[in-house]
């Protein structure tokens, strides 16, 4: 009863330690898979020896304390412990059979009493004296309690060059936006000057515009001003020339109308002709059948008055002569005119008479 549960903790321990050496060589073979450049030496790292004790049961193989020389390995950074989260999966490999394998192992130099990284003990019994090493050949296999030497300078090269790769494209990316930007800015800030000098340049051509329309405006007005007072001018110019003209042709008219013309007794024509007949007192003195003719000479007016009668030729008889000139002076002519207008005439007519 006693063998079997004391059995049944050993079978565990053994099965554990099983699945770490496997998880060990796994992880091994990935990382020489991954065929990683060989790392720049540098100086190495003691550790202490691991060392492991294994208490089996009589029916099995007993196993043999290794003790591990301290090798010179590059620190990887930490790993989780394997009892509290799984590492990451390693490539698949040949599942390991729970059986003794031959390690290299190199006696350790003698130094200070390393500390048991990890010691399992089931029952107290006495520790089993190590057997004596057998020698194997020389052949490069996994430890499977070491830690694996891991190479990070490549990695760490990998790492840093990203960040630098990275910290240049930021930089490139903000020296592009920051480039953008201000040529953003310059296009906006020549873009508003553009602006401001067409706006000017429109106000300018706008006044211009307004100014030439203004004086275009004035030029016109003085002109239209001009060529009215010009006319005005000339029109009163026309109407003191015209006034003038027919001032002076009133004037010469009026000149002409009180100057005596001679007219012919043909042109002259009576509106009231005055009755000729000889006197008793002439006629005593005539015989009958006589006849006799006196000329008279007439000056009449505008309106056709008599203004002046004279003998122009006697008959022979005075007092015929006396009594034709008074009788003449008592009738009225129509006026004699000359250009439509009424003028100051002359006439000789004839009287004649005949005694019956």
């Amino acid at each position: 009863m006693n063998n079997k549960t004391s059995s049944s903790p050993v079978k565990v321990n053994t099965a554990t330690i099983i699945a770490v050496l496997a998880l060990h060589m796994g992880v091994a073979a990935a990382l020489v898979a991954l065929d990683m450049p060989k790392p720049m030496p540098k100086k190495p790292e003691i550790e202490k020896p691991i060392e492991i004790e294994l208490l089996t049961l009589a029916e099995q193989p007993e196993p043999e304390v290794v003790e591990v020389a301290p090798q010179p390995v590059v620190t990887p950074p930490p790993q989780q412990p394997v009892s509290k989260s799984e590492p990451p999966k390693p490539a698949p490999v040949k599942k390991v059979e729970p059986k003794p394998e031959p390690a290299k192992v190199t006696k350790p130099e003698p130094k200070p009493e390393p500390k048991p990284v990890e010691k399992i003990k089931t029952q107290p019994e006495p520790k089993p004296e190590p057997k004596p090493e057998p020698k194997i050949e020389k052949t490069p296999i996994v430890k499977p309690d070491s830690k694996p030497v891991i190479d990070n300078t490549e990695q760490q090269r990998l790492i840093d060059k990203a960040a630098a790769e990275k910290a240049a494209t930021e930089r490139a990316a903000a020296e592009k936006a920051a480039a953008e930007k201000a040529a953003a800015e310059k296009a906006a800030a020549e873009r508003a000057a553009a602006e401001r000098a067409a706006a000017e340049r429109a106000a300018a051509e706008r006044a211009a515009a307004e100014r030439a329309a203004a004086e275009r405006a004035a030029a016109e007005r003085a002109a239209a001003e001009k060529a009215a007072a010009e006319k005005a001018a000339a029109e009163r110019a026309a109407a003191e020339k015209a006034a003038a003209e027919r001032a002076a042709a009133e004037k010469a008219a009026a000149a002409a109308s009180n100057t005596p013309q001679n007219f012919s007794a043909n042109q002259a024509s009576w509106r009231s002709k005055p009755n000729f007949s000889i006197p008793p007192a002439v006629v005593r003195k005539l015989n009958p059948g006589d006849r006799l003719r006196v000329m008279v000479r007439l000056t009449v007016d505008k309106s056709g008055t008599v203004t002046s009668a004279t003998l122009a030729k006697s008959s022979g008889n005075t007092a015929l002569d006396n009594y034709t000139v008074n009788t003449a002076k008592k009738g009225k002519f129509n006026p004699f005119t000359k250009g439509g207008q009424p003028v100051v005439g002359v006439v000789t007519l004839p009287i004649d008479y005949q005694v019956n």
